[in-house]
């Protein structure tokens, strides 16, 4: 009967599982690194200090390639500057009451807050650049003391993930380096092992430790129960080098996934995703192949292989230098053996040129520089809108994927904090046990959705036309609701739109005004019609037929 295995024993064997399972990954990992940016990685776990090595790279555009996608993506998805999300309820009519959407305004106030107090939108930049890069990032979110939320992105090459049946990443296994020092700090000297204990009594506070956290599905959940039986998710982190007795330096649970993993794109049955730097560097390995082939060439023109005789082997070819010839030289050369063709060095550039184009297409980062190019010419704000809507809707799946695995747990995640730090009033009652639910409104989102504007204005206008024809088809039009749907599809403040109940009122006092007009008419009419009876010839028939046709709303 095989032995149960203790839980440190079981952490260690799924993280050599995991290992086994990413090596392929990593592999191609490494080396999209090493050709696009070996800054952004750290694949030596247990060496966090040592430098990358940038030998493959021969030309700085596809660095410089993902950083201007990166920037544009982050700008125009989740910059601090302008409002990217909004927070409303799941029912409609629910988020129409005042109550209601006083703390809704409340709450979402103060998540731009927390957000824009914590460092988390400088890790979404980073997490942007390893999607686009590798395809798949890790962030970690948790309560600060100082600033409610703080986040931490995991490098590429220190985690590994697992999914779930639906596809989620659920797991995450990171590896990692801290000092003696560090981990007394973070654990306390009674949770470390005792060779980290006897290496703080030595005043070796340096020393590095390797270290395993494991984030995973807590199986043993109850659900109702306190502390980490009730948690959805558990959290472990131990010692690798410690015994089954040692090395667990803390056990703690999460009531959801604290670790978002989003990916760029990702095929049914993986784990991990793909990004714009696999589609590229077929493409960026060639351009790195051709400016070495390039500088090559250079070196030939300006320092060509050289032939003379015998005797002038030695001789100096230093600026100013003097030599003395022989009987034996005199009259000798030293010439180029060999000397390019005087277009090979344009040829190799326009190889060159183009390869950067291409690589620049891979990226999509041709789409920002063309826009960038054209900001400074004579165009209408609006024409500008209109190009970058353009290139944003080229991003859509991606972005649409990032919502679901990335901005939408993570503003979950920053509520969650906002209600536990106690920073809001209590729920209102009505909104007890109510779903919130996420609006994007960025331009990425909003370069998805301005789709739908266009189709209203292709309806106006095309019932616009029928109904000079048939002036009945215009009341198939319902144009209070479709101002809804208009605004709403370019990302408008709602408070700019009345609400149902409010353009109901300003209806329902309109039609009684109207009423009141009509009222007032009337018997303005009936007092012209008495004065008329006062003073006419009742023995004429004329004058009661007129009198009566005015009663009657008609005319004599």
């Amino acid at each position: 009967m095989e032995q149960a295995l203790s839980p440190r024993q079981a952490y260690i064997r799924r993280l050599n599982t995991l290992i086994n399972e990413r090596a392929e990954v990593l592999a191609h990992c490494r080396e999209l690194a090493a050709n696009i940016d070996p800054l952004n990685s750290q694949f030596d776990v247990w060496n966090r200090n040592k430098p990358p090595s940038n030998a493959a790279i021969y030309s700085s555009v596809p660095a410089n390639a993902l950083e201007t996608i990166t920037n544009g993506i982050f700008t125009n998805a989740s910059s601090p500057s302008n409002p990217w999300y909004r927070l409303t309820t799941q029912d409609p009519a629910l988020a129409e009451q005042a109550e209601v959407r006083e703390f809704i305004y409340l709450l979402e106030d103060t998540s731009r807050v927390v957000l824009k107090k914590s460092n988390v939108y400088n890790c979404l930049q980073q997490v942007d650049k390893d999607l686009v890069q590798f395809g798949f990032s890790a962030l970690h979110l948790d309560a600060d003391d100082e600033t409610v939320i703080r986040g931490y992105v995991y490098p590429v090459g220190t985690y590994c993930l697992a999914a779930n049946f639906r596809g989620q990443v659920s797991t995450i296994y990171r590896e990692l380096t801290l000092t003696v020092e560090q981990m007394v700090e973070q654990f306390g000297i009674e949770a470390v092992s005792k060779s980290v204990r006897d290496q703080w009594n030595r005043r070796n506070y340096d020393a590095p430790i390797q270290i395993v956290h494991v984030i995973e599905p807590n199986r043993a959940r109850i659900l109702g129960a306190r502390g980490l039986g009730g948690m959805a998710y558990k959290s472990c982190w131990l010692e690798k080098n410690g015994n089954d007795k040692q090395g667990l330096l803390r056990e703690s649970g999460y009531a959801e996934m604290p670790t978002l993993c989003p990916r760029w794109s990702v095929r049914a049955g993986n784990v991990y995703g793909f990004g714009l730097g696999t589609i590229a560097l077929p493409d960026i390995k060639s351009l790195h192949q051709a400016s070495r082939d390039k500088l090559k060439l250079v070196g030939k023109i300006t320092n060509p292989p050289l032939m003379g005789p015998p005797g002038l082997d030695r001789a100096s070819q230093m600026p100013g230098a003097y030599n003395t010839l022989t009987s034996t030289t005199a009259g000798a050369k030293i010439e180029p053996l060999y000397m390019p063709h005087p277009n090979s060095l344009a040829e190799a550039r326009a190889i060159e040129r183009d390869l950067e184009i291409a690589v620049n297409r891979a990226f999509k980062a041709d789409q920002w520089l063309s826009l960038q190019s054209k900001e400074g010419k004579a165009m209408t704000a609006r024409e500008v809108a209109e190009l970058a809507q353009e290139k944003l809707a080229q991003l859509g799946p991606a972005m649409e994927r990032s919502q679901s695995e990335l901005y939408g747990p993570l503003i979950n995640l920053v509520l969650r904090h906002i209600f536990e730090a106690e920073l809001v009033p209590e729920i209102p009652e009505v909104l007890q046990g109510q779903e919130y639910k996420i609006e994007f409104i960025s331009g990425v989102a909003q370069a998805q959705k301005v789709g739908g504007a266009f189709g209203l204005d292709r309806v106006v206008e095309f019932a616009t036309k029928i109904a000079a024809l048939d002036p009945s088809a215009a009341q198939k039009i319902n144009g209070a609701e479709m101002i809804d749907k208009y605004s709403e599809a370019l990302g408008n403040d709602p408070s700019v739109i009345r609400n149902d109940e409010e353009m109901g009122e300003i209806v329902a006092a309109q039609a009684e005004a109207a009423e009141a007009e009509r009222a007032g008419a009337a018997v303005v009419a009936g007092a012209g019609a008495v004065k008329d009876l006062a003073g006419a010839n009742l023995e004429d028939p004329s004058a009661l037929t007129a009198i009566a046709s005015r009663f009657a709303g008609g005319q004599a």
